[in-house]
């Protein structure tokens, strides 16, 4: 029986230790994401995105290449965006986004931060996208052995949000008066401005302008984007000036020229520069995990499981040193007898 019980207790050990180590690096799959993304759509009354194969290669392509030349971000220090890895694959896309986190070791803690981020849930929750790839990935990074998941979304074709907005009959334009020599109003720069002036991606900023006299529209422009400062119904008034100052997220990523432009009744327009907005793209990273051990990363579900595995590998220890303690006494015991006159 002790000869059995010797043997097997260092397979059991080594079962122990290779119980943990390997439920430390137990990785999530793709599909697994995939699921809780649409499960995330189909909550919010959004329609479930199709699994492409071309976005799947285009997203283990970009993780790859992070992984080769050590960077997270969603453009590479050679300057190479995400969607030229999807042009790559030969997915011919109107509309793109790609989600990135680095260090979640648990499916489920990894969607919950992706969709606390406003500018990853708004890829999510797109209605635009139709299709989708992810790739999940273990690797050393920053000689950190950590995981990289990337999330890349698509659509090829024109999305029923689109379609919606070009079937609606345009209104009927309004004339527009012939303006005349001098605007009657003007803008006043050293009151009108943007703060911040960098951003993340998703995060506010607050735009003011000061105008004297009478404005019909007062609109702020930045790429594609344009907001009416008019929506300020808490304008304050002094004298003959009034200060708007309206607050809005932005989500599109780059670096883009600010404007300011007025118009009043006669049509009369002017228009001012408030200087420049960067926005950055965000990437989610999980810090916790960036510790330099062999351990960095555990979930709570594999911590757990290891944490018994390994107390199952102690009490198999106790119990071998407690039949070993007795039979090395009844040995003892069989060598006084033989002693005995």
């Amino acid at each position: 029986m002790f000869k059995k019980v010797n043997r097997i207790f260092p397979v059991i050990l080594f079962i122990a230790v290779l119980s943990i180590f390997s439920t430390s690096w137990a990785i999530y799959s793709a599909d697994t994401l995939v699921s809780m993304t649409n499960q995330e759509r189909a909550q919010n009354g959004v329609a479930s995105l199709n699994t492409n194969q071309a976005l799947t290669n285009a997203a283990q392509a970009k993780v790859n290449d992070m992984f080769a030349n050590q960077y997270f971000a969603h453009n590479s220090p050679s300057g190479k965006t995400p969607w030229d890895f999807i042009h790559e694959v030969g997915y011919n896309f109107t509309y793109a986004g790609e989600n990135l986190a680095i260090g979640y070791f648990d499916a489920t803690d990894l969607m919950n931060a992706w969709m606390n981020s406003p500018s990853h849930r708004e890829n999510i929750l797109n209605p635009n996208f139709q299709d989708i790839g992810i790739a999940v990935v273990a690797g050393k990074y920053e000689g950190v052995d950590t995981i990289i998941a990337a999330q890349e979304f698509g659509s090829t074709g024109q999305s029923q949000v689109q379609s919606a907005q070009s079937s609606t009959t345009p209104a009927t334009p309004t004339p527009t008066p012939s303006p005349s020599s001098q605007p009657s109003f003007s803008i006043l720069p050293d009151q009108s401005k943007i703060a911040p002036t960098s951003i993340f991606a998703g995060d506010q900023v607050t735009f003011t302008a000061a105008v004297s006299g009478e404005v019909k529209t007062l609109d702020v422009t930045l790429g594609n984007l344009k907001f009416s400062l008019l929506d300020d119904k808490n304008a304050v008034s002094q004298g003959n000036t009034k200060t708007y100052t309206i607050k809005e997220n932005i989500s599109a990523v780059g670096k883009f020229t600010v404007t300011l432009t007025a118009k009043d009744q006669a049509g009369n327009e002017k228009s001012v520069s408030l200087g420049s907005l960067e926005v950055k793209p965000v990437v989610i990273t999980n810090n916790s995990t960036k510790a330099n051990t062999r351990f960095a990363g555990f979930s709570s579900t594999a911590s757990m499981v290891g944490t018994f595995v390994l107390a199952g590998a102690l009490m198999a220890a106790i119990v071998y040193l407690i039949l070993r303690r007795n039979k090395l006494q009844k040995l003892a015991k069989a060598s006084l007898a033989t002693w005995e006159f």
